[in-house]
């Protein structure tokens, strides 16, 4: 029955939350651990991070048979000490058709560039 051995996190497969050992490669088990920033501890064999700490691009596509495996350079990044940064909606399109300016400019085309600085001077 692995918990989650990360700092303020209670879950468990108890409460089938999917729990992922630390990697065997010694570099990635480090570049785990510093990411956890737990000050003089280390992992045993048995230690176990739950999902909910990788990010959805960290996973693989879910599998046939429903089951979900982490890439092989994965790492954990969402815990309680983070802060997420919401991602910002994509600007809805304007039409520049109705802005008194656009129409001038438009207008405008059909001069040359002599005509364009007489009439500015005009004004």
């Amino acid at each position: 029955m692995p918990c989650c051995v990360a700092i303020g996190c209670s879950n468990s497969d108890k409460k089938r939350y999917l729990m992922k050992h630390f990697p065997r490669d010694p570099i990635r088990k480090k570049l785990w651990m510093a990411k956890m920033k737990r000050d003089k501890w280390t992992p045993s064999q048995h230690s176990c991070i739950c999902e909910v700490h990788f990010e959805e691009n960290m996973w693989e596509k879910t599998r046939e048979d429903g089951s979900r495996r982490l890439k092989c350079n994965a790492f954990p990044t969402l815990f309680s000490f983070t802060k997420i940064i919401k991602q910002r909606k994509p600007p809805l399109e304007r039409s520049n058709v109705s802005h008194p300016y656009h129409i001038h400019m438009i207008q405008l085309e059909k001069f040359t560039l002599f005509q364009i600085q007489y009439i500015f001077l005009k004004i």
